[in-house]
């Protein structure tokens, strides 16, 4: 009887558990109805994207030329000379013969020649800084001097030549590093006896700014001493290169 009785209560027990189970269930469904929980909205995701920054240089490449001839005027090789050649340089002025600081190395003038030193000067007119060479439009300087190239040009001598200098005309136009290396540079020959038709270094780097755009050239002609008669006419082309 009495263990019946305890069966009884636990039945009862359980039943009371299973039902406030059910009931936490039921009243928490009902509760978490009743609550306005706020939902988040998500309108974009992320993305690659890839673009480009351009710049077109519209900078222009060019140069000027002013006193475009230089004239050494008429003379000839003095033969009491035993050097076989003449110098004549347009950087230096030959007033006249008498002048003995300032004659021409064994050469003799006949007609006025150089009063004042005479040049090339180049003006970079563009919006770029330009690498300046020249070249000239002889095979070498014994067809320039005797109307024939090596080896049937100057019969007597093989020292014939053509030099420049280049020099700033305003400063800064060109450093000297980047200037020609000047008459005494065997590199910079325009033409020798050996050497035509070759490109030379003017400047490197002639900037284009005002007031330090612009540089001078000068010419050395190294005269054979059995140059042929007559007027000779060397034409030298400039360009100008964009850098």
């Amino acid at each position: 009887m009495q263990k019946s009785q305890t069966d009884s209560t636990i039945v009862l027990l359980l039943t009371l558990a299973i039902v406030f189970s059910i009931g936490g269930v039921v009243l928490n469904y009902v509760l978490l109805s009743s609550v306005d929980v706020p939902v988040l909205s998500v309108t974009g995701r992320v993305t690659d994207s890839s673009s480009t920054v351009t710049l077109t240089q519209s900078g222009t490449a060019g140069i000027t030329l002013t006193d475009a001839a230089i004239a050494f005027g008429s003379g000839y090789y003095n033969a009491s000379c035993t050097s076989g050649k003449a110098d004549l340089q347009s950087n230096r002025s030959y007033v006249s013969n008498s002048d003995a600081g300032a004659s021409p190395t064994c050469w003799i003038n006949t007609t006025a020649f150089l009063p004042v030193a005479d040049f090339h000067t180049i003006q970079n007119n563009g919006s770029v800084k330009v690498n300046v060479t020249a070249y000239p439009d002889k095979l070498d300087a014994e067809q320039f001097f005797c109307s024939g190239p090596q080896p049937n040009g100057c019969p007597l001598t093989n020292n014939a030549a053509v030099n420049t200098m280049s020099v700033n005309n305003e400063a800064n136009s060109c450093q000297n590093s980047d200037l020609d290396g000047g008459f005494s540079d065997p590199n910079n020959l325009l033409t020798s006896n050996v050497q035509g038709n070759s490109t030379i270094n003017i400047c490197r780097n002639l900037d284009f700014a005002d007031a330090s755009d612009s540089i001078d050239v000068y010419y050395d002609f190294t005269v054979p001493k059995d140059a042929t008669a007559g007027a000779k006419t060397l034409t030298v082309t400039y360009q100008a290169l964009a850098i």
